[in-house]
């Protein structure tokens, strides 16, 4: 199916359509790259120095209750209040995240920075401290630079503390350095080097060999965490000396803080088995598994004569007339869906992060009718929403959202391994995934619901996209709750 202009680069570029007007060609996209960097993003709470200034005091109290510990005192409850204000953090940070992506006008650019963050993960479950490090991760190491140079990308990245913690380079002694020597350390850490490699640069089959590994990892020694702050720094006195050979290039260990690893970074990044892995990654994203070959090509290209100039290379995907093409191509993961089913619902900032006394989340039978036209959309377990008491209040609905991501199994930022989350619409079309969709649409109408027209609804949301089977049975719902529902619970509506 080919779709006009508007509606493909909302629904296969964007976050799908609304009642506000979408862009209508690749150069709009492009054009909202540069006033999109400039935006603040709503996370983390109180910005960014705000952060790092809550990240040193955790960790000196922290050590004080490591102290209390030592000393023969209880640090019992402490350690569980200091996790606990930790969490309430990371849970308010999270619901800014999902009210960033929906109220943007940047639709793009919050899809790009979702791929960026699931290209370079760091889970936050990793350890207490890392609730407060990941939404300052991607706020400071992806969103400024996901429209920059690709080596400067995976330098913000690589050098920010919490990936630096999640793949335990902050652990890693060189065992000739004079730490290393003093401990007896028996080699370096060997996990960020593999992933640096596996996952961020040249990909899996690349034809790198194990001792490739050793020696990244080697070179890489001396990325430490200052224990105080929480901040990145070099330490000279736990980096291997000597020199190093990565894929065949000899690197000599400098006294310049950084630079081995700035410099080993930029060589990966212009790597042309890097060029091939990203722009297939790119490219499968946001068109079709697998991507079109002349797009991959083309971005390659692109690549390697801009050196990498993400821009650039952003506007080759979405020059070439393939990427417009067979629309419905890729099965939404869980954070397009309820960001999509939000933004159709035009979800403002204040129902998404402020808790509302409004009327409760009415009962309905939405499905009676119309199930085999659905393609297979399963009958949502329970009758709705439970009814809050005497007008108490209903927690914001991106707290709602957030509890759907978990049950559909993307939880915000707390990606189990560094792979990230899986982008392979197979992945996520299951009767159980499907199921839990329609749990949180009927969740989302509930809220957001009242006194929408689903016939004006399915156009506005699906425009030209909507099969007639489904403006069918959202015609004949038998009431408004199931024709919304029937809406977003469409194949169309799952896929982009």
């Amino acid at each position: 199916m080919t779709l006009t202009p508007s509606s493909m680069t909302a629904i296969r570029f964007g976050y799908g359509l609304g009642s506000a007007s979408a862009a209508d060609d690749a150069e709009t996209l492009i054009a909202e790259l540069e006033p999109a960097r400039r935006q603040v993003p709503l996370f983390p709470l109180g910005g960014a120095q705000q952060r790092l200034a809550d990240i040193r005091n955790y960790l000196q109290e922290q050590k004080r209750l490591n102290q209390m510990k030592a000393a023969g005192e209880s640090d019992a409850e402490p350690k569980k209040a200091l996790r606990s204000q930790a969490q309430a953090l990371f849970r308010k940070d999270a619901m800014a995240r999902i009210a960033q992506a929906v109220t943007s006008p940047y639709a793009f650019h919050e899809r790009l920075a979702s791929f960026w963050i699931n290209h370079f993960t760091v889970g936050a479950g990793k350890t207490p401290v890392m609730l407060l490090m990941v939404p300052h991760f991607e706020a400071v190491a992806i969103r400024p630079y996901l429209s920059g140079s690709f080596r400067e990308l995976v330098a913000a990245a690589s050098l920010h503390p919490a990936m630096l913690t999640f793949l335990d380079q902050a652990k890693s002694v060189g065992p000739n350095s004079p730490v290393g020597k003093r401990r007896g350390s028996e080699g370096s850490n060997e996990n960020f080097a593999r992933e640096l490699m596996e996952l961020h640069t040249l990909g899996v089959d690349a034809g790198y060999s194990q001792e490739d590994v050793q020696q990244l990892a080697l070179l890489l020694t001396g990325l430490a965490i200052d224990p105080m702050t929480g901040e990145t720094r070099f330490e000279q006195r736990r980096a291997e000396p000597g020199q190093f050979t990565v894929l065949g290039k000899v690197y000599q260990r400098s006294d310049v803080p950084f630079a081995d690893a700035r410099l080993v970074f930029d060589d990966l990044s212009r790597d042309p088995r890097t060029i091939k892995h990203i722009s297939t990654q790119l490219a499968s994203h946001f068109i079709s598994e697998p991507p079109p070959a002349a797009v991959v090509e083309a971005m390659a290209r692109r690549w390697e004569d801009t050196d990498g100039d993400l821009t650039a290379i952003y506007r080759a995907m979405l020059g070439e007339p393939m990427s417009w093409e067979a629309a419905g191509s890729k099965i939404k993961m869980p954070l397009d869906y309820v960001v999509s089913s939000l933004k159709a619902l035009d979800a403002d900032e204040a129902v998404l992060l402020k808790a509302s006394t409004v009327g409760p989340a009415p009962r309905q039978d939405v499905m009676a009718d119309g199930d085999a036209a659905m393609d297979g959309m399963m009958q949502p377990k329970g009758q709705g929403e439970p009814t809050p008491k005497g007008g108490a209040k209903r927690q914001p609905l991106a707290g709602h959202a957030l509890r759907a991501l978990t049950d559909l199994g993307q939880p915000l930022w707390r990606a189990s391994n560094a792979a990230g989350f899986d982008d392979e619409s197979q992945s996520w079309l299951s009767p159980s995934q499907i199921s839990e969709r329609i749990a949180w649409a009927r969740r989302a109408i509930g809220y957001l619901g009242a006194g929408r027209d689903p016939r004006e609804f399915v156009e506005t949301t699906l425009a030209d996209f909507a099969r007639d089977d489904t403006i069918l049975v959202v015609g004949q719902a038998p009431n408004r709750q199931a024709g919304l529902l029937a809406a977003l619970a469409s194949p169309e509506f799952n896929r982009r």
